[in-house]
């Protein structure tokens, strides 16, 4: 049986980075805060990140004496300390730090492709910092939503609007909020809105991302509409020519020459000119489970 001494390698890798020895990389951070500089060792940081390593294969830096120079600007010397030491002693210790700064290091754990502590600062954010994350869920969710692997900050910020949905709605830059984001919002069942509020809403914040739009919804019809149903008995039918959606029918012979009719009677908006319409015209759209 292997026995392992991992805190050793640690604190030896740890006392590599802090005496600098043998270093070829230099990374400066921090430009506008009194600029830092880190010694480094390139085979470590292509080794432990999947960033480095692309950056020392399409040679994106810069060398001078050779010795590799990385340049990071916009990112705090204290958030790159934390990474650093991450990556060279796989040891992180978030006790004390502000809630602002571990959002800011999930950030930087995006950018550097530290996919291991994605989950292990989201859930420190959710366990010790969640008044904070409650009083910013503007910037959680726009932090979160911006990388597809967040998921824990995305279903917290999710779950919060589902549950208070006036937090979201009611405020002035609701219609900034980013669109999977609000997707999220609609296919949540357990929301405490109703179905046409969520509409209205959605409508609204449609309106302000196309600026160009009637304000009429029913001029609208040029582009996709949904709708939500009015009466779930009969908006959707078998027929032998096919499914028809009530006020949406497909004809018999459907083809080039022969589409559907629209007559609106089951749903509430217009989701299409009335009267017969042909195949190059013909809108494909969802249908999702009725809620209970």
């Amino acid at each position: 049986m292997a026995t392992q001494f991992l805190p050793h390698l640690s604190q030896d890798f740890t006392k590599l980075l802090e005496s600098k020895k043998k270093h070829d990389v230099i990374i400066k951070v921090d430009k506008s805060n009194n600029e830092k500089t880190f010694c480094a060792h390139s085979i470590i940081l292509e080794t432990r990140s999947v960033y480095f390593e692309n950056v020392f294969s399409n040679k994106q830096f810069r060398k001078e004496n050779n010795i590799f120079i990385l340049e990071f600007p916009d990112l705090s010397s204290d958030i790159f300390d934390i990474l650093i030491r991450y990556i060279y002693g796989g040891i992180i210790n978030l006790d004390n730090k502000k809630a602002s700064d571990i959002l800011n290091l999930l950030t930087a754990c995006g950018r550097f492709k530290l996919k291991e502590l994605y989950d292990y600062v989201q859930q420190d954010l959710i366990e010790h910092h969640h008044d904070w994350l409650f009083q910013n869920l503007f910037l959680v969710q726009k932090i979160s939503f911006k990388n597809s692997d967040f998921t824990k900050l995305q279903n917290y910020w999710t779950t919060t609007i589902c549950e208070q949905p006036e937090i979201l709605f009611n405020a002035t830059d609701f219609t900034s909020v980013d669109k999977e984001a609000l997707l999220s919002i609609c296919k949540e069942e357990n929301s405490c809105m109703e179905e046409n509020e969520l509409w209205d809403h959605i409508i609204r914040w449609g309106k302000a991302q196309n600026t160009e739009l009637s304000e009429e919804i029913n001029n609208w019809t040029p582009k996709i509409i949904l709708s939500r149903i009015q009466n779930y008995d009969n908006a959707i039918n078998q027929y032998g020519g096919g499914p028809n959606f009530n006020d949406l029918q497909l004809t018999w012979t459907f083809n080039v020459d022969n589409g559907a009719t629209y007559n609106k009677k089951a749903y509430n908006k217009k989701i299409h000119n009335e009267g017969s319409f042909i195949v190059s015209e013909y809108e494909v759209f969802g249908i999702t489970r009725k809620r209970q």
